[in-house]
């Protein structure tokens, strides 16, 4: 019985002995994985920008009518509205480029010296149409036919770029560049080798139109109203991340 009991007490510590080094031996294989993970990384943000002439344009314009009686003020508004639209029509725009963009119903009311409502008094019927003007050099005689044919409200004559992928390839390529430039400097600053990108995130901005340029209509013999087309600045930013090594 004794030498039974010795001989298992020294098979149970042979097996702690084992376990206990194989333990041991798993520590630095982890501390080793855990460092090799971390790599140093380098985060720069780079933009590019392209300037681009504008080959379409929208306006919003409309009436405002005001009448006595809300059938009357509709009646008027529906009348010179439709007298707009072909217009518009006639001096080049398309039908699928016309759509109404708002329609307001507004009841005018007196007044006495308290600031209170006393009595209705007439109502006003609002009524805009948003058009897409595909030939910009048309713009100035569109919005005098549109004028013309009783058009009373006329708000923020914007151009843009139709198609802009081309000059978005463009930036992009530019701001790409520019990022690559900030991290080669970085990574030279800093006594160290750039690496490889390890990610690539992209903003975009569609810049305002600046007010320089040709004129679509200043060239052309009056009544035309002048509008100056100017330039749009399509812009790319970028931010990526470079391995250092």
């Amino acid at each position: 019985m004794q030498s039974f009991s010795l001989r298992r007490l020294a098979s149970l510590g042979a097996v702690a002995l084992v376990a206990t080094t194989l333990f041991a031996g798993s520590v630095p294989v982890s501390a080793q994985e855990a460092t090799s993970s971390a790599i140093a990384t380098v985060s720069v943000s780079g933009v590019g920008a392209v300037a681009v002439a504008p080959d379409t344009a929208s306006v919003q314009l409309g009436v405002t009518v005001t009448e006595a009686t809300l059938a009357d003020a509709q009646a008027a508004s529906s009348t010179q509205m439709a007298t707009i639209i072909d217009a518009v029509k006639s001096a080049g725009v398309e039908d699928k480029d016309i759509q109404t963009s708002s329609y307001y119903v507004s009841v005018m009311q007196t007044y006495d010296s308290n600031g209170n409502p006393t009595e209705v008094s007439s109502f006003q019927v609002q009524n805009q149409v948003n058009v897409v003007i595909r030939d910009i050099a048309k713009v100035g005689d569109i919005l005098d036919s549109a004028v013309a044919a009783g058009a009373n409200t006329i708000y923020g004559v914007n151009f843009y770029v139709d198609d802009s992928t081309a000059a978005s390839s463009q930036a992009r390529a530019l701001a790409i560049a520019d990022a690559h430039q900030r991290a080669q400097e970085l990574a030279d600053a800093a006594g160290m080798t750039l690496g490889p990108v390890v990610s690539i995130s992209e903003g975009a901005n569609y810049g305002p139109i600046y007010g320089k340029g040709g004129g679509a209509g200043a060239a052309q013999a009056a009544p035309s109203t002048p509008i100056q087309a100017g330039t749009s600045t399509i812009e790319i930013d970028v931010t990526v991340v470079y391995q250092l090594l």
